[in-house]
């Protein structure tokens, strides 16, 4: 499983979530993934498991 958490949100680009998708897009759980995390603007994480 690969996490990408991307900073798209203009409005506030220091707030993120996460969430899981089935293969058209749509959300597949009714919460995040995560809680709203903060990072600077220009942040980008990347986190991946194998197993």
């Amino acid at each position: 499983m690969t996490l990408d958490i991307s900073i798209d949100n203009k409005q506030l680009p220091y707030l993120a979530q996460a969430w899981i998708e089935n293969e058209n897009q749509e959300k597949i759980i009714t919460g995040p993934l995560l809680p709203p995390l903060r990072f600077s603007a220009l942040s980008r994480v990347r986190k991946a498991w194998s197993g």
